[in-house]
């Protein structure tokens, strides 16, 4: 049994599932519609801001170009994740915003990162790699702000660069090999023959 293991640098959809979540979407709003707007005469009293931050990827060669690639990968889930804490949020005097921020292939990540708190924001989703999360948090202002990881699987920024202001939603390299191994052990293969990528977290996961 052959295991190789890569970062996913770009995702595409097919035509068929951009048509889908179009449909999806417009059945939400239709059943929205038809409910009602029920607005809350609850004073909102608290009111916070959350930025998806991600970096333009060069994007390598696909293997159709009749299948389009996405350009809000992941912020699509947060639009959604959204809705729901609205519908509830509202009620409690709660606000909740969204702001997808993408820096450019020419733009500097950290540059643009400090803007952001300077400008008062203190939420961070983030869709970055390893290393560009670790020069993040290097920054002295990294110490006021919250950030949630949601690509890297790096076992590095859970044990000796941990902070406590840094949460990880995507499992770690040796959360994914332990379960690889008891699935492999339950299953009695013993025999075992791993492929090692040549990128940087490809080492990284064949070391966990």
């Amino acid at each position: 049994i052959a295991f190789s293991n890569h970062e996913i640098k770009a995702r595409e959809l097919s035509i068929k599932d951009l048509e889908l979540r179009k449909k999806l979407d417009q059945e939400r709003l239709l059943e929205r519609k038809k409910r009602g707007l029920k607005k809350s005469n609850i004073e909102i009293k608290f009111s916070t801001e959350v930025i998806f931050l991600s970096k333009e990827r060069k994007i390598p060669p696909v293997l159709s170009n009749l299948d389009p690639i996405l350009n809000d990968e992941g912020f699509y889930g947060i639009k959604l994740a959204n809705e729901d804490n609205l519908t509830t949020g509202n009620f409690l005097g709660h606000d909740y915003k969204f702001k997808f921020i993408q820096v450019a292939l020419g733009e500097d990540l950290v540059q643009e990162f400090i803007k952001l708190i300077e400008s008062g924001s203190q939420y961070f989703i983030v869709d970055l790699r390893t290393d560009e999360i670790l020069e993040l948090t290097k920054l002295e202002q990294f110490k006021e702000i919250i950030m949630f990881n949601t690509r890297s699987r790096s076992d590095k920024l859970r044990n000796e660069f941990c902070h406590k202001n840094l949460f990880h939603v995507s499992p770690s390299n040796s959360i994914l090999s332990d379960a690889l191994t008891q699935y492999l052990v339950k299953k009695n293969w013993k025999k075992w023959f791993l492929v090692v990528g040549p990128e940087e977290q490809d080492k990284e996961f064949a070391k966990s």
